[in-house]
C-alpha cells in the first residue's frame, strides 16, 4: 500500500525461510544481520553517508570506490592501484615485493617526475636513485656511517665537522684528521 511500516525497537524484518537476513533497530543501534551466505549491496551507484546525507563514507561509482574522511576523498581505486590523498602511516612499514610493477621495477618514486627512486631489483640489488640530472643526492646527518647487512661492521663514517673514516673488514684504515690524513697499515700503489 501507501502507508510506512512501522516496527518497534527490537521488533525484527526477518527474511528467508531461517530468518537468514534480520533488519532492527534495538533503541540504540540500526542493525543489519545476516547469518548465511554473503550480505549483497548492488546498485550502480552504492554511497554510505552519514544521517543528514551530507557527508560521504564511502562511495562506489563505476569501476571506483572512494574512502572519505570528513567528506574529503582520501583513498580512491583506480586501474593501477590506488590514489591517496594525504600523509600515509604504517605501524609495520612498507612492503613491496619483487615483481610488483608490471615492468620494470617495483619502487617508490618522489617527485613529479621520479626523480628520486628506492628500489630493488630481480637480480637482488638495491638502488637508491637520482633521476635528475640537474641535482643533486643529498644525505644529511650529524653523523652518518655506510654498514654491512648485519649492520654489526663499519665501511665508512662521515662526522659531521669532523672526520671521515673508511674501514676494511670493519678497521678503521684511513681518516681524515684536522691535520690531514692517517693512515693505518701499509700503503701501495700499482703502476
Amino acid at each position: 500500500g501507501t502507508a510506512d511500516i512501522h516496527l518497534l525497537d527490537n521488533v525484527k524484518l526477518n527474511v528467508g525461510d531461517g530468518s537468514d537476513l534480520s533488519i532492527y533497530h534495538d533503541a540504540s543501534n540500526s542493525q543489519i544481520h545476516n547469518t548465511t551466505g554473503t550480505l549483497r549491496i548492488r546498485g550502480d551507484s552504492v554511497k554510505i553517508n552519514n544521517a543528514g546525507a551530507s557527508k560521504n563514507a564511502i562511495v562506489c561509482e563505476s569501476d571506483t570506490v572512494t574512502l572519505y574522511y570528513n567528506n574529503s576523498a582520501k583513498l580512491a581505486t583506480t586501474n593501477d592501484g590506488t590514489v591517496t590523498t594525504g600523509i600515509t602511516t604504517s605501524s609495520l612499514g612498507l612492503s613491496i615485493p619483487d615483481g610488483a610493477a608490471a615492468a620494470g621495477n617495483a619502487s617508490i618514486d618522489i617527485g613529479s617526475s621520479g626523480d628520486f627512486q628506492i628500489y630493488h631489483n630481480s637480480n637482488n640489488h638495491t638502488y637508491i636513485t637520482n633521476n635528475n640530472s640537474s641535482g643533486q643526492l643529498y644525505i644529511g646527518s650529524n653523523i652518518t656511517k655506510i654498514m654491512n647487512e648485519a649492520q654489526n661492521e663499519t665501511c665508512a663514517s662521515f662526522t659531521e665537522n669532523g672526520n671521515v673514516e673508511l674501514y676494511f673488514d670493519n678497521s678503521k684504515r684511513i681518516e681524515t684528521t684536522n691535520e690531514g690524513v692517517q693512515i693505518t697499515g701499509f700503503t701501495s700503489t700499482t703502476a
